[in-house]
């Protein structure tokens, strides 16, 4: 993986996401952007947009740290496959409340790049291991996924 796409991936999932600095979005996201996300296959229209996502989930996960598991980049092209850790500090979930656990969430994101920067971003997080790390529906119904 070159250097640039490198910096890409590790300013949009350590800078972005974990740290919340959504000022970043404007340098690293092209004007034409466009997301997917899954598991509702929902459209991201633009920057505005996805920046209002991540402060949705940060809301609800202010605490959140990426492992990089695998990375795959090719041309224009990069593929990342990730695991979050979150920590509930609002204790939405009533059974993490005393214990203040982490919440795992495994995932995987496709990035297109233009010009260094992402255009369109389709992002899989995997709801079946959010359900594994912890057993309360709030936390589902606080991120509106359907299961």
């Amino acid at each position: 993986m070159s250097d640039n796409n490198n910096n890409i991936v590790h300013c949009l999932l350590n800078d972005i996401w974990s740290k919340g600095d959504l000022a970043l979005l404007e340098s690293t996201m092209d004007d034409e952007f466009i997301g997917h996300t899954s598991p509702h296959d929902t459209t991201i229209p633009n920057v505005e947009a996805y920046g209002q996502r991540i402060a949705l989930f940060k809301s609800i996960f202010p605490e959140i740290t990426f492992t990089i598991d695998d990375v795959i980049s090719a041309d224009n092209k990069i593929a990342v496959r990730w695991t979050a850790d979150v920590k509930d500090d609002h204790h939405i979930t009533p059974t993490d409340q005393s214990t203040g656990e982490p919440i795992s969430i495994g995932g995987m994101t496709m990035i297109r790049l233009k010009n260094d920067k992402i255009i369109e971003i389709w992002e899989n997080w995997d709801a079946l291991s959010m359900l594994e790390s912890t057993s309360s529906t709030d936390v589902i119904k606080g991120l509106s996924l359907s299961i």
